[in-house]
């Protein structure tokens, strides 16, 4: 199974952390083989990716090629690749992947809402928004939200109902176990009790 993530780029971030982590979780499973797409360029996980084995593919939107270069550009790789899914990443890369991979002939696109309040995005990002929900009638097989913030947000900005499943971010406790107690040395150094 190929599966395609279409991201607007790959620096620091929660989303772009998830997205490091969903994947590199999922390649234990040699019946997927995972691509990346970034809009702009390779970021901060560019290179883990690649070298946790992925196919990274940046497009540096609107820079070498134009913006509708770059479209095309996205357009010719997915013919190429042929993704069985195709997993965007926010409302940006929601608006051109999906169209795109719509256009591409992709069956399976599936959108993903990061953001948990709509109020504090730009203006121009809310008219995306009003557009992504017209369109997500028609283009996604599902919209994934991060929290149920997000999908109640949604579904108030006019996305599909029918479509919407919240898959909250997963941590990692195991990380945090080997930390725990090592805040008592700085309580006693402080004479300070718990």
């Amino acid at each position: 199974m190929k599966i395609l993530h279409i991201i607007v780029g790959l620096n620091r971030g929660g989303a772009e952390n998830t997205l490091f982590h969903l994947i590199k979780c999922g390649l234990s499973d040699s019946s997927k083989e995972y691509h990346v797409v970034s809009l702009s360029g390779k970021g901060y996980y560019g290179e883990s990716l690649i070298k946790e084995g992925v196919t990274l593919y940046t497009l540096y939107l609107g820079f070498h090629f134009g913006v509708l270069g770059s479209i095309i550009k996205l357009f010719k790789l997915l013919q190429k690749i042929k993704p069985d899914i195709v997993q965007t990443w926010m409302v940006h890369s929601d608006f051109i992947g999906g169209i795109v991979a719509k256009l591409a002939g992709v069956k399976s696109i599936i959108w993903g809402v990061r953001t948990t309040d709509y109020s504090v995005e730009s203006k121009t990002t809310q008219l995306l928004r009003k557009i992504c929900a017209f369109f997500s009638y028609f283009i996604p097989r599902k919209i994934v939200c991060v929290a149920n913030s997000s999908m109640v947000d949604s579904l108030n900005a006019g996305y599909s109902a029918e479509k919407m499943l919240v898959i909250p971010n997963g941590f990692d406790t195991s990380s945090l176990r080997s930390h725990l107690g090592s805040g008592r040395s700085v309580l006693n150094s402080v004479s300070i009790s718990d």
